[in-house]
């Protein structure tokens, strides 16, 4: 019977150089069984480098990787079995049906992968195009038919690298959707991208990295409450919230808004707020934060200032 360990992906003090340059930097993070993993980092970061190196296709310069608690070194075949990956743009033949460029691929990987085409194909919502000739697709398609290949041979990991570049809104619509889909099946995603919105959509933990070093790693809902902001408060009292706030040793300010009031103060302390309101006799109807990933992105960038383009972070 296989083992199920907790953490599906241990880097540990990984490093990459190529040359001079070190691309990667005593990267260390883990992904969890059943997250859905965010790898943030503006161009250049190392996020590539960094998959590169967990899916076999480059070797580390230092440091050790293990995925379902083996060595990649040691259990190299093992492990990308068990394992799927869509790096870079996908490429297909280009006047083969989509049915057949799978079965090409299955092929190659062996064991029961063939029997998994039909299932795959319906998992990303293209069983009905499966013999339609691949030139024919959109690029939004042929993204869901790179996924679909990743799939073959039912991974329990599937790491996917910027699976939304170059694709219209309604693309990266189906994207995110399919990403949930395969997470409800119970597979552990782990997503490179430069859309923080996303990111923030989806996934459940993420690190950012800037310069080939980690800045950060967690739950991103905690990670996000632990910034200062701004709060929007529907409250029915404004008046007897105002008294009540002021008396919050940690409350930064508080104005009147044209249905509540707006406040800042540093988020961990929401719910004794809102417990403060309760308590005085006010009703609150919701509670509105500004923060967001982007502005949480960029204040841990900032951090690690030097030659950091953000151009493609949005």
């Amino acid at each position: 019977m296989r083992t199920q360990p907790n953490t599906v992906l241990d880097i540990h003090e990984l490093s990459k150089r190529f040359g001079a340059f070190v691309a990667v930097d005593q990267l260390s993070m883990t992904v969890e069984r059943g997250d859905v993993f965010g790898f943030l980092g503006p161009n250049g970061a190392g996020k590539s480098t960094t998959i590169r190196m967990i899916v076999g296709l480059i070797r580390p310069t230092e440091g050790h990787i293990k995925i379902f608690g083996q060595s990649l070194k040691a259990q190299r075949v093992n492990i990308l079995s068990r394992i799927g990956a869509l790096v870079e743009k996908p490429s297909f033949y280009r006047y083969l049906p989509a049915w057949t460029n799978l079965y090409i691929h299955a092929k190659m990987l062996g064991g029961n992968a063939v029997d998994t085409i039909d299932d795959v194909l319906k998992l990303v919502d293209l069983s009905d195009r499966a013999s339609s000739k691949v030139k024919t697709y959109s690029q939004g398609m042929k993204q869901r038919l790179g996924i679909a290949q990743a799939l073959l041979g039912k991974p329990e990991f599937i790491i996917l690298d910027e699976p939304t570049t170059g694709l219209d809104p309604q693309g990266m619509i189906d994207i995110r959707l399919l990403i949930k889909r395969l997470s409800s099946e119970g597979i552990t995603v782990m997503l490179s991208s430069h859309l923080l919105h996303e990111v923030e959509q989806i996934c459940n933990r993420m690190a950012i990295i800037n310069h080939g070093k980690l800045i950060v790693q967690g739950d991103v809902r905690t990670l996000l409450s632990q910034r200062d902001g701004t709060l929007h408060v529907i409250v029915d009292k404004k008046n007897v919230a105002k008294q009540a706030l002021s008396a919050l040793p940690w409350l930064q300010s508080v104005a009147e808004e044209a249905n509540g009031l707006r406040i800042s103060l540093p988020h961990q302390y929401i719910p004794d707020m809102n417990a403060a309101l309760v308590n005085a006799g006010v009703r609150v109807s919701a509670i509105h934060s500004d923060v967001s990933l982007e502005d949480y992105f960029l204040s841990m960038v900032e951090t690690t200032h030097g030659n950091t383009d953000l151009s493609g972070m949005h």
